[in-house]
């Protein structure tokens, strides 16, 4: 019995159906290939996002102790008491005398450090001036100059030479 033409091309398509189904899929060295270059991609995107993190929270920790100059010179003013912001380098330096309740620090966290001058802010909210530093347990810092008499602060930014 001869094979018709038109069973003929059945039997093709059948056996195309069946070789495109087996073809469809991914080989095992296709999916590991993707999915170490998607591992390398989100390291990478890790590590950056870690950094602008880092950055993000020391901006706002500096942006915080320069609210609390303003805070602490607003103080003085309403109590009609003079203030003293000190630093971890200067407390030291205070008379025995000045009572704590004029005595200020910079709220920053437990384990960054202020370094600096003690800044002095009379009771009519004049500010002598000063420089500090805020520096995070990582290294970053940030030098500020606190200018008289309304203790406007400016970062310093380092030379590259």
């Amino acid at each position: 019995m001869p094979i018709s033409p038109v069973h003929k091309s059945n039997q093709n398509a059948k056996q195309c159906r069946a070789k495109s189904a087996a073809d469809a899929g991914f080989s095992i060295l296709e999916i590991i290939i993707v999915l170490t270059i998607m591992g390398i991609m989100l390291s990478l995107v890790g590590a950056r996002m870690m950094t602008s993190l880092e950055a993000t929270r020391f901006a706002r920790t500096v942006d915080a102790a320069m609210a609390d100059i303003r805070l602490i010179r607003a103080d003085a003013m309403l109590s009609k008491q003079p203030r003293y912001i000190v630093t971890d380098s200067s407390i030291r330096s205070l008379d025995e005398a000045t009572p704590t309740a004029h005595i200020k620090a910079l709220s920053v966290p437990p384990d960054w450090r202020v370094m600096g001058n003690t800044i002095t802010i009379s009771p009519s909210g004049v500010c002598a001036g000063g420089r500090f530093r805020i520096i995070a347990p990582d290294g970053r810092r940030a030098d500020y100059v606190i200018a008289p008499p309304k203790c406007e602060a400016t970062r310093l930014t380092l030379d590259a030479g």
